[in-house]
């Protein structure tokens, strides 16, 4: 795949997760923009849920 194939994914992600954010109560919004992670790495797009021990 070609650099701007994966930019215009990971440009496509970050829209849909900010879509998702103001989907949600105020109080729920920071905590799920702290907790979902995009990230572009060598080998692809991840999408990470960072959890502790309240999740």
């Amino acid at each position: 795949m070609s650099v701007d194939a994966d930019l215009e994914r990971v440009a496509a992600l970050a829209t849909e997760r900010e879509w998702q954010a103001q989907q949600l109560p105020e109080d729920l919004k920071q905590e799920f923009l702290e907790r979902v992670v995009i990230e572009e790495r060598r080998t692809g797009i991840f999408v990470t849920v960072r959890k502790d021990e309240n999740f």
